[in-house]
């Protein structure tokens, strides 16, 4: 059966893998051909493909779709930044193993992190990583900051903009500037093509909503000939304990027979490493329900392919992903299974 996508892409350039080969090399090609099949799990690596980092842990927005929006956030929230210990010991483990992408994104705004371009700048240059990006909501991204990216060795900024109109985009974007970010998001692409440079790939998000699913195909009109990528992905529930978000929600078509279609590839494809070194399977907003261990006490490698790693990558590979609770819940709203 085939995988149900969270995420659909479309790009000027055709197909972005094969853009992205083009520019950095065979040994891109190579990562993501990898990357289809682990995520598949046809194959089930001994080390993470890819790992997220959050280096900190605060954003600077509180989006009503966002654990940063809702009370609940007080129980993630955590004052610890990385140390540059910890970071060094990771992509030491890195450098030990294969893992092709480094994601610096966690329930976290990136660009609140003051020495990210240095922590891009090291993984360029100290590791083999071949995939170095990001998720952003584009509000700090200035002249300065653009520049200091596109020099660092970034592939890929993801910016987050759901909506084609200020109002719809403040109206969740609680803190949000529209009319800043779309600017952000042109001055950066205009920065780097004056500079004759292909990297970093800029793609632009749309989560869909009730509140913008209206805007979807303006949204896509607008961007396609600007940035890279456009994107439009599935909303998933913020937390575990969620309040009422059918406000948010669109039913989709998926009922309980479709269930056999749907799988997570994230538990064979990378850990999500907290700025105090707690090793997660995903980048659920309520992932720190699945917790299996920890970077200061144990290396990534023992902690991948401990008992639970194994025994929930087990569980999708079986489709019996609705054994675990979170797993369920997860899956359950993402595609508003009955």
């Amino acid at each position: 059966m085939g995988k149900i996508h969270y995420t659909e892409e479309l790009s000027r350039h055709g197909d972005i893998e094969k853009y992205l080969g083009n520019i950095i090399g065979k040994k891109f090609t190579d990562y993501r051909k990898k990357w289809n099949e682990i995520g598949q799990y046809k194959l089930v690596n001994k080390f993470p493909i890819q790992i997220n980092l959050e280096t900190l842990n605060n954003c600077n927005y509180r989006c009503v779709f966002c654990r940063w929006g809702t009370d609940e956030i007080k129980s993630y929230k955590y004052k610890e930044k990385m140390s540059e210990h910890l970071f060094k010991k990771i992509l030491n483990e890195i450098n030990s193993n294969y893992c092709a992408c480094v994601d610096l994104v966690g329930l976290n705004e990136p660009l609140l992190d003051k020495d990210l371009v240095n922590k891009i700048k090291l993984i360029k240059n100290t590791t083999n990583v071949v995939d170095i990006r990001f998720n952003t909501n584009g509000s700090l991204l200035n002249e300065k900051k653009s520049l200091e990216l596109i020099d660092s060795g970034l592939t890929r900024i993801m910016i987050s903009l759901d909506a084609v109109k200020k109002e719809t985009y403040e109206k969740v974007r609680i803190r949000g500037d529209f009319n800043k970010v779309v600017n952000n998001v042109f001055r950066f692409i205009k920065l780097r093509d004056a500079k004759k440079k292909k990297l970093p790939v800029v793609r632009v998000t749309f989560v869909k909503t009730n509140s913008n699913s209206n805007e979807i195909q303006e949204f896509i009109k607008f961007w396609y000939n600007k940035a890279d990528v456009v994107a439009v992905q599935n909303f998933r529930v913020p937390s575990y304990k969620s309040k009422d978000y059918e406000f948010l929600k669109i039913k989709s078509k998926k009922s309980k027979d479709d269930k056999g279609d749907i799988t997570c590839s994230q538990p064979n494809e990378r850990v999500f490493i907290t700025a105090k070194g707690d090793v997660r399977p995903c980048a659920s907003q309520y992932n720190d329900n699945l917790t299996f261990g920890n970077v200061y006490k144990e290396s990534i490698k023992d902690i991948f392919n401990n008992k639970n790693f194994k025994k929930l990558r087990e569980n999708f590979i079986s489709k019996n992903w609705s054994k675990n609770p979170i797993c369920k819940k997860c899956l359950t709203d993402t595609f508003s299974l009955d």
